[in-house]
């Protein structure tokens, strides 16, 4: 989410460690709608906050398709884990179930 908008991921970088991220320290300025929309969605993944409504996800005129697949991938990375989400991404016809017991 972090890396969608170049000038969002050189506010981010400095943040991000190896096995951390320190969302809190992060101020981002001057950002378009679209990467705060990332960014604000990133902190809500890490800190467990709902500040992004789901109208926001939905709506066509502040996400561009490029930016809805990208947080589409977040959040299947967040819920099911980074080989899960390759196996969704890629696979069709396959239920939530076949991929919770592979």
């Amino acid at each position: 989410m972090l890396t969608a908008d170049t000038r969002l991921w050189h506010q981010a970088e400095n943040h991000i460690g190896a096995n951390e991220i320190d969302i809190a320290a992060m101020k981002p300025r001057r950002l378009d709608a679209m990467a705060y929309v990332c960014y604000a969605l990133a902190r809500d993944i890490v800190t467990g906050s709902r500040t992004v409504a789901l109208a926001e996800l939905a709506d066509p005129s502040l996400l561009s398709p490029r930016y809805f697949l990208v947080i589409q991938t977040a959040m299947l990375i967040r819920g099911y884990g980074l080989s899960a989400a390759n196996r969704l991404l890629f696979t069709e016809g396959r239920n939530q179930d076949e991929l919770r017991q592979e």
